[in-house]
């Protein structure tokens, strides 16, 4: 190997050695060795679309209930609910 090759090799170690020693010193100080991860779901804010969906969930009930009302009075004896509309 060429004298060039070897000097290379051993900045490249060196350089290596010099972040592994960085990093034990930063974990052995009770720091991060990386950015920590983000929070739980639950910890975190709820976006928009999701404060949303619960709205949607309610008009969406509502709209069963007045569709089931409906019905009940189309069952009712009687004339057709057409008929008792109109």
């Amino acid at each position: 190997m060429s004298d060039q090759k070897l000097d290379r090799i051993e900045a490249a170690q060196a350089e290596i050695l010099g972040r592994l020693n960085r990093i034990e010193t930063t974990l052995q100080s009770g720091g991060a060795a990386h950015a920590t991860p983000p929070a739980p779901f639950a910890a975190r804010e709820a976006p928009a679309s999701q404060d949303d969906a619960g709205k949607w969930m309610k008009i969406g009930v509502w709209v069963l209930i007045a569709i089931a009302a409906i019905w009940l009075l189309d069952e009712l004896p009687g004339p057709s609910i057409l008929d008792r509309i109109f």
